[in-house]
């Protein structure tokens, strides 16, 4: 258990892969602000002691959700570390798309259209930029996600001499 001021408390059973929540993701925020949490901050819990956390709306959560969240918090508009702008991304399944968010469902609607580049999804959901970059880092983090062509560093090689029947007569 985690406890940040102005947040839900963060109750997480790891051996479940799930978190005592309810149906909204924004009162999480908080804890996606704190960055790495040292081990010493965690208070553990009791089976018994997180059944008491399940009230009301709270259930168990599947902690992928919360994964998501972070993953979209961390970018700050950029795409991650390692992710060139000039690749192309989609979408390989339909996100639940929270309520909260409403610009996603438009991002994702034009992701599902075809693979493309940051600033051609932002175009066709008519979303910022940033938006659509730290939607694209939450999605690949949940792999909801796929690079789908890196950028190439010249131009696309040519077919090679001799093609498929120059092969099967013994060329190379």
């Amino acid at each position: 258990m985690l406890e940040v001021e102005g947040a839900p408390v963060l109750v997480i059973d790891p051996r479940s892969d799930s978190y005592v929540g309810g149906p909204t993701l924004k009162p999480y925020i908080a804890y996606c602000e704190l960055g790495t949490v040292r081990g010493d901050r965690w208070k553990p819990l009791t089976g018994a002691d997180v059944n008491k956390h399940l009230t009301g709306s709270n259930v168990m959560q599947p902690l992928a959700r919360l994964r998501w969240l972070y993953a979209l918090m961390q970018g700050h508009g950029e795409l991650a570390p390692g992710y060139d702008p000039e690749s192309q991304f989609r979408l390989t399944k339909y996100p639940k798309a929270e309520r909260e968010f409403p610009k996603h469902m438009r991002i994702a609607t034009a992701m599902m259209q075809g693979p493309g580049r940051p600033m051609e999804i932002a175009a066709k959901s008519d979303t910022p930029l940033a938006d659509v970059n730290d939607f694209i880092n939450a999605s690949l983090e949940s792999g909801f996600a796929e690079v789908v062509a890196p950028p190439s560093s010249g131009p696309a090689p040519g077919p090679k001499p001799g093609g498929l029947l120059g092969r099967l007569r013994g060329g190379r």
